[in-house]
């Protein structure tokens, strides 16, 4: 499974932090990922900001790879509190690519 944050939507502001079944996997920068050598069956993966946070759960099939894309993403009046302050708060999304 590979978990990647490459959208032109996202904000490229702040890591997000990644978590695979539980455990703390990594903090994805923008314009990175991350690969998961995971065995088959369900896995939930959870990524966070800190203040927004989506989950997924992923049934992953003997030899198959699963992509996954994430980032922060501004939407209604937060987009133009970081256009005019540079600040404000800004949602996940997590999707399969």
């Amino acid at each position: 499974m590979v978990v990647r944050r490459d959208s032109p939507k996202d904000i490229k502001m702040r890591g997000l932090e990644v978590y695979v079944d539980g455990e703390f996997a990594v903090d994805l920068q923008y314009g990175k990922e991350q690969e998961f050598t995971l065995p088959e069956g369900e896995h939930e993966v959870k990524v966070t900001n800190s203040l927004y946070t989506k989950r997924m759960t992923v049934d992953l099939r003997s030899n198959e790879k699963v992509e996954l894309q994430t980032g922060n993403v501004a939407t209604g009046l937060s987009g133009l509190m970081l256009v005019t302050f540079g600040i404000g708060p800004y949602k996940v999304f997590l999707k399969r690519a």
